[in-house]
């Protein structure tokens, strides 16, 4: 949602109350919208039932800011869960003051919540051109282009909000997995690094190009992106995976074995993927009883990969009840 930052508390500093936050919004909305706008969120973060009330009862007696209201009450709506409530408020907000970039965003990002990508796009698009210069703006239009496949788009708003903001490392990784996507590897590996030189400690920028690397066919820089990740947090279970699959690929099984192990170990029972991978090393190494097993444990699961690739193994091994 679109937001001032927050003023930092102090902790002698009187932490004021959601009615408080209100009262002064109201107070604010008269001569300066952005500090309204503020105090409005800090209400909202503090009792969304509370604001919810507030925002309806301001609605009804204050017509003159109902848009601002109703853009408000959207927002608490959304916070609270209530993603249908808070899209008749922003469309109301918008109803009342076409112009309200503030409102196109919020409900854009209530439409991509709900999956209504078209929708999303949309919104995020008049946000744009009612000049909101915002770098979520386009991040986000770039998150819906891609969840709906339109690379080029999506790079493209990735682009102007890396543009717009250098330093935020998000925006690099995800514009390094839309490259990922169309198959431009060294843009996507280019894209990661920048990423983790902002944040090294972030753990999923490093997993993400240690795969990039390995569908470049470079399994040592894919094991040590992995590795690195693992010691950054070592209840990764992705990097555990991620590492075990390069391992496969390479033929050191024993390595790839214990690696799914670990993954699993720390997702049970919820990594499927897992079960699945430890079947097929097994499988390779000729161990058929353990690769069984696992694969009854997938299928039990619900395997999520390719059902006919799956059912390829297992008609593979001798026609024998699981173990």
């Amino acid at each position: 949602m679109l937001e001032e930052s927050k003023p930092e508390v102090t902790p002698e500093s009187k932490v004021p109350t959601a009615q408080e936050h209100y009262e002064r919004g109201n107070e604010f909305k008269k001569k300066n919208l952005v500090k309204a706008i503020k105090e409005v969120s800090e209400a909202i973060e503090k009792d969304w039932d509370k604001a919810i009330e507030e925002f309806s009862e301001a609605i009804r007696l204050d017509p003159k800011f109902a848009a601002f209201y109703h853009n408000s009450r959207g927002i608490a709506y959304y916070n609270k869960g209530g993603l249908d409530n808070s899209i008749v408020d922003y469309t109301e907000a918008i109803n009342l003051d076409p112009n309200n970039a503030a409102a196109y965003f919020n409900r854009a990002l209530t439409y991509q919540d709900k999956g209504d990508l078209d929708s999303a796009i949309s919104d995020y698009t008049h946000a744009i051109g009612l000049d909101l210069n915002e770098v979520s703006a386009y991040a986000k239009r770039g998150n819906s282009y891609a969840a709906k496949g339109d690379l080029d788009n999506a790079i493209s708003d990735f682009t102007r909000a890396i543009d717009l903001e250098p330093n935020y490392a998000e925006n690099c990784n995800n514009r390094g997995l839309a490259y990922h996507d169309k198959g431009d590897l060294d843009s996507a590996i280019s894209d990661y690094t920048h990423a983790i030189d902002m944040e090294p400690k972030f753990v999923g920028f490093r997993v993400n190009r240690g795969i990039a690397y390995q569908d470049r066919g470079e399994p040592d820089n894919a094991i040590s992106d992995f590795s690195q990740a693992i010691d950054i947090d070592p209840y990764n279970a992705n990097a555990y995976l991620q590492r075990g699959n390069t391992y496969y690929g390479m033929g050191n099984l024993d390595n790839a074995i214990s690696d799914y192990t670990r993954a699993i170990e720390l997702l049970y029972p919820s990594y499927v993927t897992a079960f699945y991978n430890r079947a097929k090393a097994f499988e390779k190494k000729g161990n058929t009883a353990r690769a069984k097993a696992d694969l009854a444990e997938a299928e039990m699961l619900g395997h999520c990969g390719d059902e006919n690739e799956l059912r390829a193994v297992l008609d593979a091994f001798p026609k024998t009840a699981f173990l």
